[in-house]
């Protein structure tokens, strides 16, 4: 039976929820005279409440994160995160497993969650949850990640937890294409730092980013698209990357999807790297890429991006003598990109592509 305490405990924080008629100044005075005390109430009454009381408790708890307020994160102090990763046993009941691992991901929504959760030398605690049976718990832990990696302080502090080892051993066993997708997004903000692509390929990093590829819908491949990409930029990784013929895959997968612009952009971009290496110039030269390319050059209303990308792209194709040839008769096409009145990122490589054109070896 709940309690009187806790009942009055759940009432105030929901009024101070549904009310809208406090004034700003007047809301943020009631809510730092109740909220700590009633708060703290609730949850020092989680441990002897029933299983129906906790999962109210919990609910409610989520409503307040997701209030637009300053002053939950006061209360961030060891005893609530400790409840809620106690909460994410594997014996605890289902529901309040989920519920705290909901609470979790929104508190570290925010800087001041994640440091909270850091401090308390939570972290590990985090990275192992990634492999929890419970699909929506994975992916609230996923999610937890990814916010972390886009911190460069965190990103390293994370490697140094061999956060790569997880990631690519979940990528092996994943099956969930939400996840699949948060993986690879984390993997692609590791990215950031130099050494991680050829630490990668000792785990079988190429390999598993194209099985994502392959698995998942196409709008969920952006992130695998540009693991590969940054990927490449290491020269180890872009030699794998020719020796296991990642560019005929990706061909095929272009043409596939070459009506979603927003993968064209990242995968002209994957191409222009991969041309680095002849192999794969001539791949493109062969395939036809040049007519492809200025398909999307002559738009209406072509993508400020897509232009910058499709220009790279072609430059790179202008360096094989094939190349140079098909393109020899495009130049009148090539000069309004060189005009001042266009974006001047795109006027530079726009000239050095029309020069590159007109180079007589």
């Amino acid at each position: 039976m709940t309690s009187r305490t806790t009942q009055n405990s759940l009432s105030i924080i929901s009024q101070h929820q549904v009310r809208q008629d406090v004034p700003p100044s007047n809301h943020k005075v009631v809510m730092h005279s109740y909220s700590s005390r009633k708060y703290q109430n609730l949850i020092e009454q989680f441990a002897s409440a029933t299983t129906e009381l906790r999962i109210k408790i919990l609910k409610e708890l989520i409503l307040f994160l997701n209030s637009p307020n300053e002053i939950i994160y006061s209360l961030l102090h060891s005893s609530i995160l400790a409840l809620l990763f106690n909460n994410l046993d594997p014996a605890i009941n289902e529901e309040i497993r989920v519920l705290s691992s909901d609470c979790l991901n929104l508190i570290c929504f925010e800087k001041a969650g994640r440091d909270a959760v850091y401090n308390n030398g939570m972290i590990q605690t985090v990275l192992d949850l990634a492999f929890d049976g419970c699909l929506r718990i994975r992916l609230n832990i996923l999610e937890i990640i990814l916010n972390y990696v886009k911190e460069p302080h965190y990103r390293l502090e994370l490697i140094k937890l061999k956060i790569l080892n997880s990631v690519f051993k979940s990528l092996e066993s994943e099956t969930d294409e939400k996840s699949l997708a948060l993986l690879t997004q984390i993997f692609s903000n590791l990215l950031s730092e130099l050494s991680i692509a050829d630490q990668s390929l000792e785990l079988n990093s190429i390999k598993l980013i194209m099985k994502v590829i392959q698995v998942v819908s196409p709008q969920k491949t952006l992130a695998a698209i540009e693991c590969l990409t940054f990927m490449s930029y290491s020269e180890k990784a872009l030699d794998q990357l020719i020796a296991t013929k990642t560019y005929k895959t990706m061909l095929q997968f272009f043409k596939a999807n070459d009506q979603q612009w927003c993968l064209v952009k990242m995968l002209f971009l994957l191409f222009t790297s991969l041309s680095i290496k002849t192999e794969a110039k001539q791949f493109f030269v062969e395939q036809s890429m040049i007519q492809y390319v200025f398909n999307y050059l002559k738009q209406s209303e072509p993508d400020k991006e897509l232009i910058l990308n499709s220009i790279l792209f072609l430059t790179s194709m202008a360096e094989h003598p094939d190349g140079r040839l098909e393109l020899s008769g495009t130049i009148e096409q090539l000069k309004p990109f060189c005009s001042e009145l266009f974006y001047s990122e795109i006027c530079v490589y726009a000239k050095d592509l029309i020069e590159e054109i007109q180079w007589k070896p």
